[in-house]
Formats: structure tokens, sequence, C-alpha cells
């Protein structure tokens, strides 16, 4: 399960954290979109954390995360969480009057 960010999560931080819970001691595998990102290993408390190394690019990516527990089976994927990552500067306002 993906507890961070949250689903709907607007942000300029193109390396977003990924975290959550899972299998205590399995490897967990991060998508985006359904193409693996990277993995990590949950602790032996049910808790995993992974940052993106490579940046990425503007606008929705879907999150999903499977985990492999110690004897070899693999889950399900999670539920699905989006995020909008969004660094463009806004242009600067212009006055139309006095």
């Amino acid at each position: 399960v993906i507890t961070s960010p949250l689903h709907g999560t607007v942000t300029n931080n193109a390396t977003p954290v990924i975290s959550g819970t899972a299998e205590a001691n399995g490897t967990v595998d991060i998508f985006d979109g359904g193409n693996l990102i990277g993995s990590t290993t949950s602790t032996s408390g049910g808790t995993f954390s992974f940052t993106i190394a490579t940046a990425l690019t503007e606008g929705l990516h879907t999150f999903t995360a499977t985990v492999f527990d110690q004897a070899g089976h693999l889950s399900a994927p999670s539920a699905p969480v989006e995020v909008t990552i969004d660094t463009s500067i806004p242009a600067a306002p212009l006055l139309t009057a006095p």
C-alpha cells in the first residue's frame, strides 16, 4: 500500500519519495504507469521508502507497488496513486489598468 504521496497530490518535486507498507522484509517494486522505476526492501516492521533517482517529467504519474515476500510469492499491485509533477514557473501577471 502506497501511503505517501497521497492520491491526487500536485508537487514541484520531480524526485518524490514513495513510501508505504508491505510484508516485512519483502522486495518492493515501484512502478510508474506500469514501468518499473526501482526497488527497495521493506523493513522488519513492514514499511518501505523509495526515493526516485531520475527526475520525472512534468505531468501525471500513476504509481503502484508490488512485493515479493521471502518465500518468493508476488503480491497483486497496490491501488494506483496519481501524482502530478508541475515544475513550471508561472508567467508574471499582466497589469491592464493603473
